[in-house]
């Protein structure tokens, strides 16, 4: 199972009943559901404030932490470009500038 689905299934609980027939067609009617579609669409359909308040389990909680602090965090713009960043060496590493 993709994390997608995963993350689907998750929150499959927490959308209000008379939007859970939308919530269904939605996914389903995509073949790829990649982090482009997957955060605004639990986004949509989740009310982060109201659930986050009356988490009772420890998985429940896994899946919101997993969700807002790593699922979304890891496709930000700021998060790619220090990623890509981390590697470039600094002007006194480079021993190209001197022969």
């Amino acid at each position: 199972m993709k994390k997608t689905e995963k993350l689907y299934l998750g929150f499959r609980e927490y959308v209000i009943p008379e939007r859970l027939d939308e919530y269904d067609e939605e996914f389903h009617s995509r073949m790829r559901h990649g982090y482009k579609f997957m955060i605004p669409f639990i986004k949509r359909y989740v009310d982060f404030e109201k659930e986050l308040k009356t988490l009772n389990s420890r998985e429940k909680e896994k899946l919101f932490a997993y969700f807002l602090n790593v699922y979304c965090d890891q496709y930000k713009a700021l998060s790619k470009n220090l990623a890509t960043t981390k590697n470039i060496p600094r002007n006194g590493d480079q021993d190209f500038l001197f022969k």
